[in-house]
Formats: structure tokens, sequence, C-alpha cells
């Protein structure tokens, strides 16, 4: 899955960098005159039990338009905005985008196989400058 931020590496080197379109969401804060940041944490736990897409940010969640889901926010003391945000809600728990190839399986097993589970690093690849709307200049190309 693209997201916003990742870079993509055209066929001739150039770097293009993705950003998120702006979509109608629901921005939920907690109320700093009655809340606490706890607020949210109650919020993302009701939103999970609930399967609903849902993006996480230290101070806000992000999720699509629900009249239903709003008024429950509401309820709970939160503030529910709607805007016109990019929205990028996390991938799940068993979801494989972003990782490496491969496989996994639990490690909690007596069973003896060639392989061990020590993380193999990758060296570092410098990256050149990437160009997006905002950056100002470009370099000739």
């Amino acid at each position: 899955m693209v997201r916003g931020g990742d870079v993509l590496v055209a066929q001739d080197g150039s770097l293009l960098k993705v950003i998120a379109a702006p979509q109608a969401v629901l921005k939920i804060t907690y109320c700093p005159n009655h809340g606490t940041p706890f607020d949210l944490i109650r919020a993302a736990y009701h939103l999970g039990n609930r399967h609903v897409p849902i993006e996480l940010k230290p101070d806000h969640l992000k999720i699509e338009p629900d009249h239903v889901l709003a008024d429950m926010l509401r309820a709970m003391h939160l503030i529910v905005a709607e805007v016109n945000e990019p929205f990028e809600p996390e991938n799940g728990a068993y979801a494989t985008g972003g990782h490496l190839g491969g496989h996994h399986h639990g490690h909690e097993h007596d069973h003896d196989h060639s392989h061990d589970h020590t993380p193999v690093p990758s060296p570092a690849i410098p990256v050149p400058h990437v160009h997006d709307p905002g950056c100002g200049h470009d370099h000739g190309h």
C-alpha cells in the first residue's frame, strides 16, 4: 500500500514523494477544559471494537464520516469536527504493509529448524533530495 510520505523511484531514477489527498473525515479531540488525552485512548478502544478504520495521532483521531459514531463520541464528551484532510488509517495487526517479505511465526515453540530469529541489519542507503510541491526549487530536471 502506498501512503503519504512514501517515496517512489521512477524508471529514470527520479524520486517522487506521495502526498495523501484530502477527504472528508471526522477529527476527534479531547476537550481541553474538561477532558484529558486518556479520553482519546478510550475512544480508540471503542472504535477498534467496531473495526472502524482509524488514524491515530498523539493529539487526535480521524475516522471516516459516520453520524452514529460521531454521536457516540460526543456522548463520551469528545470534540468531533468535520474536516477535509488526508486520511491514513492504521493497517491493522494482521496487515503486511510496510514490512519486508518473508514469513513469520510465533517464537514460542520447541521444534528445531535451520534458521534463527536474529534480525538482519540492513545498511543505510543515502537517499537524494526528494521533490514535492512544497520544496520551492528544482535542479533543472
